[in-house]
C-alpha cells in the first residue's frame, strides 16, 4: 500500500482538459501538453500530497457521492462518472 500511495497520480477532468485542450478552469496553471505525472493530484507540482490524494480516493470509494476534490477544486467523482452499485457501497 505504501508503494501505491507514493506512486498514485489522479487527474481531474479540469486538469485533463487543460493538458489536452488548453481550455477549462485550469488552463492557466496546467500547461497544454503538460505531464499528468507533474500536474495532476499525486504529481510533483500540485498542492495535495500523495497521502491526501489517496485519502480522497478512499473516501470516494466508500461513498461515490462524497464531496472530495482534486488540488484544482474539481470533483474527483467527475473523473470516472462514479455511481453506487446495487448494494449501495460498490463503486461502478
Amino acid at each position: 500500500m505504501g508503494l501505491a500511495a507514493n506512486g498514485m497520480v489522479t487527474c481531474t477532468l479540469a486538469e485533463l482538459q487543460a493538458i489536452d485542450l488548453g481550455t477549462g478552469p485550469d488552463h492557466s496553471t496546467v500547461p497544454t501538453g503538460g505531464s499528468g505525472l507533474q500536474y495532476c493530484d499525486g504529481g510533483t507540482l500540485i498542492s495535495l500530497t500523495p497521502a491526501q490524494a489517496l485519502g480522497n480516493l478512499i473516501n470516494l470509494e466508500l461513498d461515490p457521492h462524497a464531496s472530495v476534490y482534486g488540488s484544482d477544486g474539481s470533483s474527483l467523482a467527475a473523473i470516472w462518472g462514479l455511481d453506487a452499485g446495487p448494494n449501495g457501497n460498490t463503486v461502478i
